[in-house]
């Protein structure tokens, strides 16, 4: 008899171990699901369905901005804001008995134009990288009015049958009309983009004269005379030109960029500035203008 109460007893205890042990894993089980550890810290675990799949996407780096296009035109204006040069007097009549120097009073005026070109990636696969080449055709037009060509101011000096205490000068307007192509180097800093280039090509030149003048004392008497207004008219020529240019885009977009430009253009050999004498103004080896313009580049 007491053989079977502790059969009894020892089954019951079996089977309520068998449902203890259950009970508490499942608590633990539940209690390790509700918990993770996530950086050394135990936090509470986030419901999840086993079977369901995680559409939780990882955080990606925000990609920089692709800017510029391999083909690309652009429009600029500005203003041309000074011209250097060394000219000199050429003149074969005796109305010059001595030498002096020339001056030239520059002037600002009004510059443009249009350029069209292709850019090469320089990194090794082709990708955008930081350095790119571009090749530009580019047409530029630059007016300047009211320039004085003339010499220092002078005492007493012998010029077309007067007597000159004063500053002598042709006035003139010129118009520059030059096109070039240009290889540029690009620096790619995402919506940022310098650059420097170069550029060769030719020029149409028309200077529009209006009149030789001095001012001062002619003959003892003060005033300006214009020696001979027959030195007015127009002349046109065409001479070789290059240029040097840096500057700056910033993109609005992937495709349209502002950029803003600097240029030295130069034109070599321009002696269009006739005397009303057998002579000619010589302009130097460079006649040199300096632009500054701003414009809008498209991207295609």
């Amino acid at each position: 008899m007491h053989k079977n109460k502790i059969k009894k007893l020892a089954a019951l205890l079996t089977v309520s171990g068998g449902i203890w042990m259950t009970v508490t894993g499942s608590l633990s089980a539940a209690d390790d699901a509700r918990y993770e550890i996530v950086n050394g810290n135990i936090v509470p675990a986030q419901k999840t369905n086993a079977l369901a799949p995680d559409f939780r996407a990882e955080a990606q780096p925000r990609a920089e901005v692709e800017c510029g296009a391999d083909n690309y035109i652009a429009v600029l204006g500005g203003v041309n804001a000074f011209q250097t040069s060394s000219p000199s007097l050429k003149a074969t009549d005796s109305w010059q008995p001595r030498r002096t120097g020339l001056q030239l009073k520059d002037r600002t005026g009004w510059a443009g134009g249009l350029k069209a070109g292709h850019t090469w990636q320089l990194s090794d696969d082709g990708q955008r990288g930081l350095l790119a080449l571009s090749l530009e055709g580019e047409f530029i037009y630059s007016g300047v009015h009211d320039t004085k060509l003339g010499t220092p101011r002078v005492s007493n000096y012998p010029f077309a049958g007067h007597t000159v205490s004063g500053k002598i000068y042709q006035q003139f307007n010129m118009d520059i009309l030059a096109l070039t192509v240009n290889p540029v180097l690009r620096l790619q800093l995402g919506r940022f983009s310098p650059y420097v280039g170069v550029g060769v090509g030719g020029a149409y030149v028309e200077a529009q004269h209006k009149g030789l003048f001095a001012t001062g004392e002619i003959d003892g008497r003060k005033g300006t005379y214009g020696f001979d207004p027959t030195v007015g008219g127009s002349t046109d020529t065409v001479v070789f030109c290059f240029q040097a240019m840096a500057g700056a885009d910033f993109y609005l977009s992937k495709d349209i960029s502002l950029f803003l430009e600097y240029k030295y253009l130069g034109l070599v050999g321009l002696e269009a500035f006739k005397t009303p004498v057998s002579g000619y103004y010589d302009l130097g080896a460079v006649y040199g203008n300096h632009l500054a313009t701003v414009g809008v580049r498209f991207g295609f």
